[in-house]
């Protein structure tokens, strides 16, 4: 893994030399997967919790077809997301965290913010209130299958009995 993440960021850094717009394009296409990335394990999460459900109507959301959209459409939010660094984002800067970054504060505090809470904060939320309510759907449909086969266990007793 970590060979994996090296020979990612030197491939960073080298295009990060070539060309203003290509290294500019390469920052939102990573930052832009990695709220893919994260966007799409909340939306699993989201679907687990419908196919945990006992309503019916709830259970017939959980296809493919509509993951499958879903998942275009965090696509595409999420690429709309980092627009901005076309403009407010440099490369080849000297004195920078990294070589391509923000041309002004704003503009890192925009990106930044918009990366910590649409990114990694907003899916957390939904992946930990999803699953407790996940869970809550299992223990429901445990106790009532637990009920059911009491209620015939005691049916079936009644009928032997006679």
């Amino acid at each position: 893994m970590s060979s994996d993440a090296s020979a990612i960021q030197l491939w960073l850094n080298a295009t990060t030399q070539l060309n203003r717009y290509f290294s500019i394009f390469i920052f939102i296409f990573v930052f832009a997967l990695r709220t893919v990335a994260y966007c799409l394990i909340a939306l699993a999460t989201i679907d687990g919790w419908l196919s945990s459900c006992v309503d019916r109507r709830r259970r017939q959301w959980s296809t493919r077809a509509n993951a499958q959209r879903v998942a275009i459409i965090i696509l595409i939010f999420s690429c709309f997301l980092y627009v901005q660094m076309f403009y407010s984002y440099e490369a080849n800067l000297i004195n920078a965290p990294l070589r391509c970054y923000g041309k002004t504060i704003s503009c890192r505090l925009v990106t930044d913010f918009s990366y910590a809470f649409v990114a990694n904060i907003f899916p957390l939320f939904i992946m930990l209130s999803f699953r407790i309510i996940t869970i809550i759907n299992i223990h429901q449909s445990r106790r009532r299958t637990q009920a059911m086969n009491t209620a015939g266990i005691s049916k079936s007793t009644a009928i032997s009995q006679q």
